[in-house]
């Protein structure tokens, strides 16, 4: 879920030259046009999160998912996971646009605060904020609800490569592409095209990921740290992303190439969101070590 650039904030950049969007991207792309000011990329898309928050859940501690559940009153992660983009127009969440991505530069070697993270915030600055709501147990409930709701997509965002990419193509949102024969733009293609060319219902391909998943890569994946979170996919845009021929034609072999990078993050981010859940509602089972036992269905 990506903004404007702040080159395009300050030029009011129209968006009519991308391709029809359903309603929500039409009308987002309309705000871009007259007022150049707010976001109008949808991260991973809905399957996506759900993805991700499903896989989350399957990583819960006892205590943490105890906890979650009171919070969240029934409602599952996966169901919840969209809420940040539902609300992200509304007058009361406008200024939480700018936590859904950070634009790093092309040559830059890391994610640095000073230089990619504005005043407004980036979507790294916004996981250690909500992070610290949610760890506030004097903090009011309805602030910790919206806390837990916004990490669970803002971790979702920061693994997609295109939400750590460029200011001066918005992420891919500026960059026209054919899709084996349909017309595009790129960071759509990140958001949704790779996950839904799947082919599978999103609960499926969560079940599918998780059984994937090796030990070794839960291991690899256990970083706390959200700046390299988005280093990592920053690189990824760079490598693979971004790796588009002259003419803006995608084939099979771009889709196969990418395919397993969208699947890796997909499950990068749930594993790291249930650390970070559980890290926040049961740090002495963090600290004890890794939870050994499979997750659950």
């Amino acid at each position: 879920m990506r903004a404007a650039s702040r080159e395009s904030r300050k030029t009011g950049r129209s968006a009519g030259r991308r391709r029809a969007f359903p309603a929500a991207r039409l009308a987002c792309a309309w705000t871009l046009a007259f007022l150049g000011s707010l976001s109008c990329a949808f991260g991973w898309g809905k399957d996506g999160h759900r993805i991700v928050a499903d896989l989350a859940s399957r990583w819960l501690t006892d205590r943490t998912r105890t906890e979650v559940e009171d919070l969240l009153r029934g409602e599952s992660l996966a169901e919840v996971s969209t809420w940040a983009d539902a609300v992200r127009d509304e007058p009361a969440y406008r200024a939480t646009a700018p936590w859904h991505y950070v634009n790093i530069p092309k040559d830059a070697e890391a994610y640095d605060e000073k230089r990619d993270c504005p005043k407004a915030g980036c979507v790294v600055s916004a996981i250690r904020k909500q992070a610290e709501t949610l760890k506030d147990v004097q903090a009011p409930r309805e602030q910790r609800v919206e806390a837990l709701k916004f990490l669970v997509h803002f971790v979702g965002d920061v693994h997609q490569p295109l939400h750590a990419g460029l200011a001066e193509d918005r992420g891919g949102n500026e960059i026209v592409v054919d899709l084996l024969g349909e017309r595009k733009n790129l960071h759509e293609v990140w958001d949704s095209d790779l996950v839904e060319r799947a082919h599978r219902p999103w609960k499926a391909y969560a079940d599918e990921l998780s059984r994937r998943m090796t030990d070794d890569q839960r291991k690899a994946w256990n970083s706390p740290d959200p700046a390299q979170w988005a280093t990592e996919s920053h690189k990824l845009a760079l490598s693979h992303a971004y790796a588009v021929g002259a003419e803006g034609a995608l084939g099979e072999a771009y889709m196969d190439r990418a395919r397993p990078v969208v699947e890796d993050r997909l499950t990068a981010a749930g594993v790291r969101l249930a650390a970070l859940l559980n890290s926040i509602f049961d740090p002495r089972q963090e600290d004890g070590g890794e939870k050994k036992d499979k997750p659950k269905p």
